[in-house]
């Protein structure tokens, strides 16, 4: 299914780019959505590396949570296809 939609969306002469487009989107993917949320999710690494440095008060609680990640994910689809 992706290599059919990548024909129709790719230029003609990029069509040799597909694997490579979909390589990429699946590792990056998965590091948005596993890495960076589990560090922002976590209160000991929000409070180490991104709180402290930045001068605001520790808290018991992670950046974000999973609904809060999602929808904002689900927003950022909306508005890149639309």
């Amino acid at each position: 299914a992706v290599d059919g939609w990548a024909l129709t969306m790719l230029a003609r002469r990029n069509v040799g780019w597909a694997s490579t487009c979909n390589s990429i989107g699946q590792t990056l993917g998965y590091v948005v959505s596993f890495i960076i949320f589990m560090a922002l999710n976590n209160a000991s690494f929000a409070n180490a590396y991104i709180r402290r440095p930045w001068g605001y008060a520790s808290s018991e609680h992670g950046m974000v949570t999973l609904g809060g990640f999602t929808a904002m994910w689900g927003w950022v689809f909306l508005v890149t296809t639309v």
